[in-house]
């Protein structure tokens, strides 16, 4: 018996990872001031900054950059503070976070940011969902950080 099903090889689904570094920059100019550059009160200093681990289907390293571009400029449109990507790379299959610990300092370790691209989108579609049928949305912006979706009790008076 020649059946094709016994050709076929499931290779489990692994997730292509790139690793995005960003800084920050704060305009002390906006403290006391309108922050502009137009008025003078442009006054920009390099602060910290975070690293994301970008989990995609696509090989394209550049497609993860893109994404976390779009992505940091949603809330870059101020004059107080901006975050802007410094350096990327694509991460080996068998990457684990520990590669990212500096041996001497590993008290100074901070664990990157994790974003998974399609399940990001997903979300955002099931979100998007709630709010066309009037649920209320909110947004958990800690370090964790998930969207949460609900929808909202209509009260009669």
């Amino acid at each position: 018996m020649n059946s094709h099903s016994d050709d076929i090889i499931f290779k489990p689904m692994t997730k292509y990872k790139t690793l995005i570094t960003t800084q920050y920059l704060e305009n002390y100019g906006a403290h006391s001031e309108n922050g502009k550059f137009e008025d003078g009160n442009a006054y920009w200093k390099f602060k910290g900054g975070e690293q994301y681990v970008i989990s995609t289907n696509s090989h394209k390293e550049a497609n993860a950059v893109a994404f976390m571009s779009a992505y940091l400029q949603k809330d870059n449109d101020n004059c107080r503070g901006k975050e802007l990507i410094t350096s990327w790379e694509m991460l080996p299959t068998d990457w684990v976070e520990e590669d990212l610990i500096v041996e001497g300092q590993e008290e100074f370790f901070r664990a990157p940011f994790y974003i998974d691209v399609e399940e990001y989108f997903e979300l955002q579609k099931r979100v998007n969902k709630k709010r066309k049928a009037g649920g209320k949305i909110s947004v958990d912006r800690s370090p964790a950080g998930m969207i949460t979706a609900s929808l909202a009790k209509a009260i009669n008076g």
